[in-house]
């Protein structure tokens, strides 16, 4: 099954890919990823209003980091990453409860998922 965004259109690659160029947004938003509950794959989009260093870091309910899905500069726009449900060593993760944390010299926030085999 391939990935669709919220419009139903198809997209292939993985990693932080930027999105629309023409608007920049306004202000730093964290969006719930979708779907959730997800198998085998979700997607997690975020808006940067400014250019800087970005981490995307997924973490177990423990607290335990899992991956990093994003830890480099980006320019101001929105992006959206696909997590595979994988940790950093490529082992699958369990069903259960984990937690994505974006970070910024300004910005951070944690959200909540669900992943569900």
């Amino acid at each position: 099954v391939n990935e669709t965004d919220y419009f139903g259109s198809q997209w292939w690659e993985t990693g932080a890919k930027r999105t629309a160029e023409e608007a920049i947004p306004s202000k730093y938003t964290l969006h719930q990823n979708y779907p959730n509950p997800f198998n085998p794959t979700t997607v997690i989009t975020y808006d940067l209003p400014s250019s800087g260093r970005v981490s995307l870091t997924i973490f177990n309910a423990l607290g335990q980091k899992i991956t990093s899905l994003v830890d480099k500069e980006q320019q101001a726009g929105s992006y959206r990453v696909t997590w595979d449900g994988l940790s950093g060593e490529g082992t699958q993760m369990a069903n259960g409860v984990y937690f994505y944390y974006l970070r910024t010299s300004s910005f951070n926030k944690t959200m909540k998922m669900v992943l569900m085999r």
